[in-house]
């Protein structure tokens, strides 16, 4: 048994008993305290912390049984063992010690080794029982909190346990989070952590006895989710906290009102669609309806004006939107910029079809916000569910309204579509590849296909850019367009991500070593995975492994994706080319940059969205839109990549232009790394 910080009280009137014992116990590993007398014995226990007492029974004004009782009155035995010493053989007087409270004796003249053993046996006891009542605590909070997650947290060590259901609410295993403060702390939405470390410090300064507190928290997967925290304190007999314990439950889908809108969320709304679905099934109802509505390209005005600014339009909307209609219908807002609205009562689908009409117009109805000069249009796009008799749950209801939201945003702004069958059938095949999809990188079914970046200029092949494909055994291959934003849904994006940055490298590294000289290769990054912690511990294990000097990596982040969060994409870059690497912006022109961040983000290269590109030299406004592009990134010293080119006249036009660099199908399509390679060997192409 460990005896390192054992704290021993040794109380003896004969000074010569006091150094002999305490001598003997120090060198076998103990700390040692003393006292004369009963009065200096009980002072010394408020003060400090012992773990046993060895206690003298005759002594003079007060004798070992008026300590012992004294003792008892605030330790209990399992607190604080005492081994009373005596010269007194009698039957009757250790029965007194033991009446009132001693856990062992020992007899003078003392046997050392009968007294250490002893104190072992106590010790031993004493941790024994300490862990059995903490487990026994933890056991009760446990039931109480079903499915919560537990914390305790032994103030003496600074260490807190956190149960597997506490670091499953945030998408951990048992292994992934440390036993400290910080691993829970630092977690917390900044706007609620001083409120969280507040009440905590309540609770070790015993200034509380319980508290209760709703907090937002991180996920692994990058998301707030919303939880209640409730903490107590633990405290000694002294009064003195030693541990704070309690539970913390996951109330994301239990918050009832948005905090934005004040509109009821989707569990309200759901929770009346099932009662609604039990009134038609009992036939004390015939239909209702599930309307969908999903802001159009909502995401742009937030980009543009900033998130402030696109609440104030969202609380515009669901204002007008709970103006018209009726009592006994139902608007919930759904997600960020998505609202449900439940119609209880309609005549016929022609009155139904005139509702949703009429919602669009109120969506499509100019708004005034300070952040915009001028007025800001907003459509939607609507899909229509009639719920009756066949539906046997809530979630297949919603399932259908959102497909057919879907349906109809994808034949452009501002449309509505109802429900059909079809939809579900397209939704089923769409989840089947989506599974598929899941086990594409197991099966070796991925496979990166490469489009060459040449030289306006000297004809030189100068990169590449590495785009996936997926050779799927049921659809065949399956193109980057369709492949990356499947992935992005599904999860498949990060672990998708390392496999094409890997490949990439792995493959540049091989050609170099065939004596293929390449400038750069260039890998797309989604906003998921920009957005990852690790992601430059990533880049520098792939970096290390495929042995690629990081000056020939290119990264390549959207417009849009970079303007999202400024300050956070900068902070990232500068990182990453701390590396060597280098980046490019894609997709140019879709977006909304200023020119004031534009100029601050370490960027070597500006990519021209094909958008543009497929429309000169014939369109003015196209013209106009890329010599702006060309003339912004001479200013501040960028390199161009036109992307789309297919006819030569796009080509000429660019050249004259001042443009450096092109890919596009004028040259070459995406090729496998083996034809990519005889490219490669010509060194130049005719331009």
């Amino acid at each position: 048994m460990e005896l390192t910080g054992t704290q021993i009280l040794i109380v003896d009137d004969k000074l010569d008993n006091l150094n002999t014992l305490s001598s003997i116990l120090r060198k076998i590993g103990y700390n040692i305290d003393t006292a004369q007398d009963g009065e200096s014995a009980l002072h010394k226990t408020h003060s400090a912390k012992f773990d046993l007492v060895l206690l003298d029974i005759v002594m003079p004004r007060m004798d070992g049984y008026q300590v012992l009782s004294t003792l008892r009155k605030r330790f209990s035995m399992i607190e604080l063992p005492i081994i009373v010493l005596t010269a007194v053989s009698e039957n009757c007087d250790i029965v007194k010690a033991l009446t009132l409270g001693a856990n062992d004796y020992v007899i003078k003249p003392y046997d050392f080794s009968v007294i250490n053993s002893r104190i072992r046996t106590q010790i031993s006891l004493k941790k024994t029982q300490e862990a059995l009542k903490q487990s026994e605590e933890r056991y009760t909070l446990a039931a109480q909190a079903t499915k919560d997650g537990l914390w305790d947290w032994d103030l003496n060590t600074n260490r807190i346990y956190y149960s597997p259901n506490w670091k499953a609410i945030l998408g951990f295993s048992e292994t992934k989070i440390k036993n400290t403060p910080d691993e829970w702390l630092e977690r917390i939405h900044p706007a609620d952590r001083d409120q969280v470390e507040l009440y905590l410090e309540k609770l070790k300064k015993s200034k509380l006895k319980r508290f209760e507190v709703e907090q937002r928290i991180i996920h692994k997967n990058g998301s707030y989710r919303w939880v209640i925290t409730t903490g107590i304190a633990v405290a000694n007999n002294n009064g003195k906290s030693v541990r704070l314990a309690g539970s913390m439950a996951d109330i994301t889908d239990r918050r009832i009102y948005n905090a934005l809108t004040g509109l009821p969320n989707q569990i309200l709304l759901l929770d009346q669609l099932e009662r609604v679905l039990r009134q038609i099934k009992s036939k004390n109802k015939q239909t209702a309806a599930l309307l969908f509505i999903d802001l159009d390209r909502f995401k742009l005005i937030n980009q543009a004006l900033g998130m402030m600014a696109g609440d104030k339009i969202l609380v515009q909307i669901s204002k007008r939107l709970n103006a018209f209609i009726s009592s006994d219908d139902i608007l919930a807002h759904f997600g960020r910029d998505e609202f449900l609205v439940l119609i209880n009562e309609y005549e016929d689908l022609k009155k139904l079809s005139d509702i949703v009409i009429c919602l669009k117009a109120i969506i499509n109805k100019p708004l005034h916000i300070p952040e915009a000069k001028e007025e800001i249009s907003v459509s939607a796009s609507i899909g229509v569910v009639i719920i009756d008799e066949k539906y046997e749950s809530v979630e297949k209801a919603l399932q259908d309204a959102e497909s057919a939201m879907q349906r109809a945003k994808s034949s452009g702004p501002n449309n509505f579509r109802f429900f059909i069958e079809e939809m579900y059938t397209q939704v089923k095949e769409r989840l089947k590849i989506e599974n598929r999809l899941r086990k594409a990188l197991e099966r070796e079914e991925l496979v990166l296909f490469y489009q060459p970046l040449v030289s306006i200029k000297s004809g030189e092949i100068v990169g590449v850019e590495a785009l996936v494909n997926w050779q799927d055994p049921e659809k065949g291959l399956i193109r980057p367009s369709k492949l990356i934003p499947l992935a992005e849904e599904n999860g498949m994006i990060v672990p998708m991500g390392e496999w094409i940055m890997h490949e990439a490298c792995r493959q540049h590294k091989a050609w170099q070593n065939q004596g293929l000289c390449l400038q750069r290769i260039a890998v797309n990054l989604s906003p998921i995975q920009f957005s990852q912690r690790d992601l430059c511990k990533t880049l520098k294990n792939i970096l290390k492994k495929t042995d690629l000097d990081p000056q020939y990596l290119e990264l390549e982040i959207t417009e849009s994706n970079a303007m999202q969060d400024a300050e956070s994409t900068i902070k990232i870059m500068k990182r990453l080319t701390a590396l060597g690497i280098s980046f490019s912006i894609d997709d140019f022109g879709t977006g909304y940059s200023s020119l004031s961040i534009l100029k601050r983000f370490p960027l070597s290269t500006l990519k021209i969205d094909r958008s543009f590109i497929q429309d000169v030299p014939e369109d003015d406004d196209a013209v106009a839109i890329v010599k702006a592009i060309v003339a912004m990134a001479h200013s501040l010293k960028f390199e161009i990549i036109a992307e789309g080119v297919e006819k030569q006249q796009q080509l000429d036009f660019l050249r004259n232009l001042g443009c450096q660099n092109f890919q596009g199908f004028l040259f070459s399509k995406p090729l496998p790394a083996k034809q990519m390679a005889q490219f490669l060997t010509l060194k130049t192409v005719a331009t």
